[in-house]
Parts: C-alpha cells; sequence; structure tokens
C-alpha cells in the first residue's frame, strides 16, 4: 500500500471522482499511514476533504484496515454518510440517540 505508487488508483466510476489536487492528497495521506504515521488532514472549506477522506478509507478497508471518522454535527454525519454510500464504502452510524 505504498502511497507514491497510487496516483491514477482512484477510480472515477467510485461514483464521485476526485479532482488532480485530491488525487495528490489522497495518495500521500496514505503514503503517511502506510510509514506508519498519523496525519491530520485539513484543507479549506468547500475543498472535498469527506470526499479525500471517503477515497482513503475505502482503500484501507480493501486492505482489510478498520477505521473511524468522527464528525461532530449530525448535518456533517448525514453528509458523510451519504458520500460514503455514493463511492460504495460500507460504513456504520454511531449515534447517542
Amino acid at each position: 500500500m505504498d502511497g507514491a505508487a497510487l496516483p491514477g488508483f482512484f477510480d472515477s466510476s467510485d461514483g464521485i471522482p476526485l479532482r488532480d489536487y485530491q488525487e495528490r492528497n489522497c495518495a500521500e495521506l496514505l503514503a503517511c499511514i502506510h510509514r506508519n504515521k498519523h496525519p491530520l488532514y485539513h484543507a479549506a472549506t468547500g475543498s472535498g476533504k469527506t470526499v479525500t477522506a471517503a477515497h482513503v478509507l475505502k482503500v484501507l478497508a480493501a486492505a482489510g484496515k478498520r477505521c473511524l471518522f468522527i464528525a461532530h454535527r449530525r448535518e456533517i454525519i448525514r453528509q458523510t454518510s451519504k458520500t460514503f454510500r455514493s463511492i460504495g464504502l460500507n460504513h456504520e452510524l454511531i449515534d447517542p440517540d
């Protein structure tokens, strides 16, 4: 799972195609994770952080890794779940209600 070998790996048939910078970010995040680092991804509002995270998580899930995505607002959780479904990422929600 070498992130350097991943550009072009993310398929537009996933439902939400990645922009060039998102694909580079995915590869960089996966490279960090491969080196046992724990990256923090931050980007401007509207830059597609959730889509980027969804694609990274899909690659990790395909490699048999378990992942946790945390959000602090129900609206964000709903939007994230919709994004995950749109790229075919199986997931579950944990909610105190």
